[in-house]
């Protein structure tokens, strides 16, 4: 499997609640290549993944800790239901983020981290 992630970020100048407020958008075009005794044939197919937005990331920074929140969405890519691999899901997800790294040492060499992760298909 081969998969092009094209990944666009913009963090801007706006401080909404004091954190930093950055948005992007993930596209993958993916390329299957299934070969296997079970088949009669090579199996490919490619296309457009699922295309995933984060149209809202904050981010905060206190001392030697970080804290990020994400509200993201994945919109379906190529998906074919009478295919056995297919380069998208074939439905839409929401997707909530929470999570913090604290740095341990003073050189923010050893760090700890926590990371909420929430998602909702439909």
């Amino acid at each position: 499997m081969v998969a092009y992630h094209n990944l666009f970020s913009m963090t801007t100048e706006n401080k909404p609640l004091g954190a930093s407020y950055c948005f992007s958008v993930i596209i993958a075009a993916v390329n299957t290549r299934l070969t296997a005794n079970a088949f009669n044939a090579p199996f490919e197919q490619g296309g457009w993944s699922d295309i995933y937005f984060a149209p809202m990331v904050l981010g905060w920074t206190r001392g030697q800790a970080n804290c990020l929140v994400n509200y993201g969405f994945s919109a379906p890519g190529a998906f074919n239901p009478s295919a056995s691999v297919n380069p998208g899901l074939g439905y839409w997800e929401q997707q909530i983020q929470a999570g913090t790294t604290d740095a341990i040492d003073r050189n923010k060499l050893w760090n700890t981290s926590l990371l909420y992760v929430g998602d909702q298909s439909e």
